[in-house]
């Protein structure tokens, strides 16, 4: 019988030699090594559908043995491999907005009650009784998981019928929720954090910093020198580290800092927070950058045919999923220069469109598909705006 589960892992045996195995096994059954066995006779039926029934056997064994290795698992398995290194994913948020409710007093709005911003729907956070002033703000948050949007004016539609419950409107936008991880983007959280639990090593500063909640991206640098020096563009000084960061608050990164930076070496950048650790006698000074936002402008041609979507819309969002690091390549992050041959091969990955050409401009006058330059202290940004789509 063939092998295959053995040492080296689950094997993929190819179906023709499933085939030949199971035709070799009839045989014997029957003890005739004549046995016709092609698909038109009742025991070729039996044999091809024993073949099928195998091969996918031992392509599910295949797909759960691979559940240990962390390029290939997902889901609650990629969840477990995370928390070897104490990894969670970011736990998905609700958009939250404060609304101005009005009506009959002593009106009672218990929480749930629903109102509907476009098409998507609110409900209120806590009950809420309208005063004798019969206007009262409360806290609504969306029903689905996400980045919900809530404009401002926008949730003025009563869904729940409440008597004395008159009018509702929110004056500011609301605070955008959050979608919890993909497997993609968890996978690539945890390669470049997986030194989180050490100090020190440039690997275990990058790793403690991309922890901080908000953190998208970072660039490092490294000065061993007793002298100033100037690497890759930025001047440093002697036995310094330079950190340029995307995200994340300052204190939360001041704080990551402290945990990890190695005792006595310098600082570089424009950003200094101060802040008091309980282990220390004394205030402590964290330094870094944040990135200067380069504004990419970018002219995509596709060749579409057969489709019932909107293409300009569909290469628009793929464009900014792409940048927003959203898809399985990192986007645009600090430091990562933009190139156009990417951004192509990503779009019609995403899209299965026939990407013509991809051009990328920096002053929205000269396009061109050469990789544009991103510096260490910088991060490039684009917006539907700035994208151009032309469907032939």
């Amino acid at each position: 019988m063939y092998d295959y589960i053995n040492n080296s892992g689950v094997i993929i045996a190819d179906t023709s030699d499933i085939l030949s195995e199971i035709e070799s096994e009839y045989k014997t059954a029957f003890n005739d090594q004549s046995l016709v066995t092609t698909p038109d006779t009742p025991q070729g039926a039996l044999i091809v559908s024993e073949t099928i029934a195998r091969t996918s056997l031992i392509a599910n064994n295949a797909k759960l043995a691979n559940q240990i290795n962390p390029e290939y698992a997902g889901g609650i398995f990629l969840d477990a491999i995370g928390m070897l290194t104490n990894l969670k994913r970011t736990e998905a948020t609700r958009t939250t907005v404060t609304a101005t409710i009005t009506g009959q007093s002593g009106t009672i709005v218990l929480a749930g009650s629903q109102a509907k911003s476009g098409n998507n729907l609110f409900e209120v956070v806590n009950d809420t009784t309208i005063p004798v002033s019969g206007t009262i703000d409360t806290q609504f948050q969306s029903v689905e998981l996400g980045a919900i949007p809530c404009p401002a004016g926008t949730l003025t539609q009563i869904e729940t019928e409440v008597l004395g419950w008159e009018t509702v409107t929110n004056a500011e936008a609301g605070i955008l929720g959050k979608s919890t991880q993909s497997d993609l983007v968890f996978r690539r959280l945890r390669k470049e954090t997986l030194a989180n639990q050490g100090v020190a090593i440039p690997f275990a500063i990058k790793s403690n910093v991309r922890l901080v909640e908000g953190v998208n991206s970072l660039s490092f640098l490294e000065n061993i020198a007793s002298t100033t020096e100037t690497i890759q563009g930025i001047e440093m000084n002697p036995h310094s580290i330079f950190l340029c960061i995307d995200g994340g608050s300052d204190e939360d990164i001041a704080f990551a800092l402290y945990n990890s930076k190695t005792l006595g070496c310098d600082y570089n950048g424009d950003v200094d927070v101060t802040i008091n650790p309980q282990d220390s006698d004394a205030p402590y000074t964290a330094t870094f950058k944040r990135p200067n936002l380069v504004d990419i402008y970018i002219n995509v041609t596709a060749k579409v045919t057969g489709t019932g979507t909107d293409p300009i819309t569909t290469v628009k969002n793929a464009i900014l999923d792409y940048a927003n690091g959203v898809t399985e390549e990192s986007g645009f992050t600090v430091g990562n220069n933009v190139s156009s041959f990417e951004l192509s091969a990503s779009l019609a990955a995403q899209t299965n469109y026939f990407i013509t050409s991809v051009e990328t401009s920096l002053d929205n006058i000269t396009f061109d598909s050469s990789t544009k330059t991103i510096a260490l202290d910088e991060k490039a940004q684009t917006f539907a705006s700035y994208i151009e789509v032309t469907i032939l």
